[in-house]
């Protein structure tokens, strides 16, 4: 039976920023990023967050980005490409959680440059 998931992302981030995670449930926020969740910080750039699901829950796939706020809240910027999507109905699960391991998607520092320079 599943009863959590835990999210592990990479990402390096300067000391006032934060990661949140933010999803198609209203578990994740309903792509609101002031109700979204925050992640832990590890170290090594390592970001953690273990969601434990209510009994009524019965989604059988999750849509879900992350976003990196700074202390106060204040949006930085959203995870780029498309929306990561579990799959819960075939989910591999090891004692009621499953494991999703992520690496913060971002535009390739080319494509940002050629964005601000036609600007």
């Amino acid at each position: 039976m599943l009863k959590s998931i835990r999210f592990t992302v990479h990402y390096w981030t300067e000391p006032f920023q934060n990661v949140v995670l933010v999803g198609d449930t209203p578990l994740l926020g309903a792509w609101d990023v002031r109700h979204g969740l925050h992640l832990g910080h590890l170290d090594n750039g390592q970001w953690i967050l273990e969601v434990i699901l209510p009994g009524d829950f019965d989604a059988e796939a999750v849509e879900y980005k992350y976003v990196l706020v700074d202390d106060s809240h204040n949006l930085s910027f959203w995870e780029a490409g498309p929306n990561h999507v579990l799959s819960l109905k075939h989910s591999v699960v090891s004692n009621g959680v499953v494991e999703i391991r992520d690496t913060f998607q971002v535009r390739p520092l080319c494509l940002l440059r050629s964005v601000a320079a036609s600007s």
